[in-house]
């Protein structure tokens, strides 16, 4: 649902405890905040609520910047 707005560095279903079913949202982490603004523009524009889960930049292990998404169908 992602891939076309940039490059993903991670991605994470949140599951229910009891059920181990997806909850219906999750976190998708973009190399750049440009590609993250796009995915929260164009999942928007579909009805999808999304939005960016962490204002700033934070770093990985390579020290490459990377930018929080959180998307949910409810």
């Amino acid at each position: 649902m992602c891939q076309q707005f940039g490059t993903i560095i991670s991605t994470k279903a949140i599951l229910d405890k009891n059920t181990n079913k997806c909850k219906g949202y999750g976190f998708v982490d973009f190399d750049s905040p440009s590609a993250a603004e796009g995915a929260v523009k164009a999942l928007t524009a579909k009805n999808i609520q999304a939005q960016m889960a962490k204002v700033g930049i934070w770093y990985q292990h390579r020290r490459q910047a990377t930018v929080r998404l959180h998307a949910s169908n409810t």
